[in-house]
């Protein structure tokens, strides 16, 4: 993930994620392994996605 180090650095001290994803069919693979990569950088810093408050929200829904 390009912005794997960034992301470590923000998720310290986290309340909560609002999570972007590419709404494109073809993006779907690349949506799954930012998030898997999310999951494992807040196991990191000691937090469990499962029990974080987050808001899932999808971009570019209005390309054909």
């Amino acid at each position: 993930v390009f912005y794997d180090a960034s992301r470590k650095l923000i998720l310290k001290g986290v309340d909560g994620v609002v999570y972007v994803g590419d709404s494109q069919m073809e993006r779907m693979e690349a949506n799954i392994e930012s998030l898997e990569n999310l999951r494992s950088n807040l196991q990191e810093q000691g937090y469990d996605l499962d029990k974080l408050p987050y808001v899932v929200q999808y971009n570019k829904r209005d390309l054909p």
